[in-house]
């Protein structure tokens, strides 16, 4: 996972407003051809998370803190915006409330923190030495893991330093080999919006899995996929900021 700067004009087009232009920027970069570990060429991403960091939580319509006492669980949903290419959508949790430690397969998301603070820690899936050499790259490999369906074996992978995400850090990616399998936590109540590209699609290859992290004797860490926790829940709510529609989009 790594911070993302705008290195466009970060400017919107007449007639729309500051949601419609991001998404609009989105649907540009989102549709370009991606290298062999499944990443959109560098500084594509750029005007889309500049626009998204100037996104203000007034402009989604979460101007206010989140008390989580109003629903079972404490986490509300909401989607933002829904197509074939990348979706958006918002989470708000109560302190202390957290996503389970899960992944985005094949997948770039884009997330920002409108306000509060959460905590991150995120792993890496680490390959095996055949793997890494053999052709195809990380996604070659990936898909190979994944095909026939979902692989439920513990795989080995590698922890990312911890880190605390504010509305003052901008944007931040997470890459198909960067940082996919992570969890959030509240650490105050908090508002945080994801763009995901692509969408989630079990057809496709693309299935979210939840994961507990194991530490063998001699140090070495596994992902091992689980069920979805009993104790998530979330709570859908309508969406309530600047129009987000598109036309052609």
């Amino acid at each position: 996972t790594a911070s993302a700067k705008g290195a466009g004009a970060g400017g919107k087009e007449p007639g729309l407003n500051a949601v419609q232009a991001m998404l609009l920027e989105c649907g540009f970069a989102f549709g370009a051809t991606k290298d062999e570990r499944g990443r959109f060429p560098e500084g594509l991403l750029d005007s889309a998370a500049e626009l998204l960091r100037k996104l203000s939580p007034e402009d989604l319509g979460q101007p206010e803190p989140y008390d989580g006492g109003a629903n079972v669980g404490g986490i509300e949903y909401t989607d933002v915006y829904v197509g074939g290419e990348f979706t958006m959508c918002m989470f708000k949790l109560p302190a202390g409330a957290r996503l389970p430690m899960h992944d985005h397969p094949h997948m770039t998301v884009l997330s920002k923190v409108l306000w509060g603070e959460m905590s991150v820690h995120a792993y890496d899936r680490t390959l095996p030495p055949q793997e890494k050499t053999s052709g195809g790259g990380f996604m070659g490999a990936l898909a190979t893991q994944m095909r026939g369906g979902p692989d439920l074996s513990p795989f080995e992978v590698s922890a990312k330093a911890p880190a605390v995400w504010t509305a003052k850090d901008g944007v931040q990616v997470t890459l198909p080999d960067d940082g996919n399998i992570h969890e959030f936590r509240a650490v105050t109540p908090c508002c945080f919006v994801d763009v995901l590209a692509p969408p989630y699609d079990s057809s496709g290859g693309r299935r979210c899995t939840y994961y507990e992290i194991d530490t063998k004797p001699e140090g070495t860490l596994l992902g091992r996929p689980v069920q979805c926790p009993s104790d998530y829940t979330t709570t859908n709510t309508p969406y309530q900021g600047l129009p987000a529609e598109l036309e052609n989009m």
